[in-house]
């Protein structure tokens, strides 16, 4: 993320502000930030997914919340 900001020749937006904010979050279906922007100025590409690395321990937490 941090590279591909520097090395992207304009990161422009529509008004000319020559920054940009780009969230770096791995590839959650529930995310709570958008990388759309991130994907479409700077091709960002996550490279995991949280949800599915930490299956596991999510299910058994909630296991153990509804247990009680």
């Amino acid at each position: 993320l941090f590279i591909k900001s520097i090395e992207t020749e304009d990161i422009r937006d529509e008004h000319g502000v020559p920054f940009q904010i780009f969230y770096g979050v791995s590839e959650n279906p529930h995310a709570f930030w958008s990388i759309a922007n991130a994907r479409k100025i700077i091709g960002y590409a996550p490279e995991d997914n949280s949800e599915l690395r930490f299956a596991d321990l999510i299910a058994e937490h909630i296991r153990v919340a509804k247990s009680g």
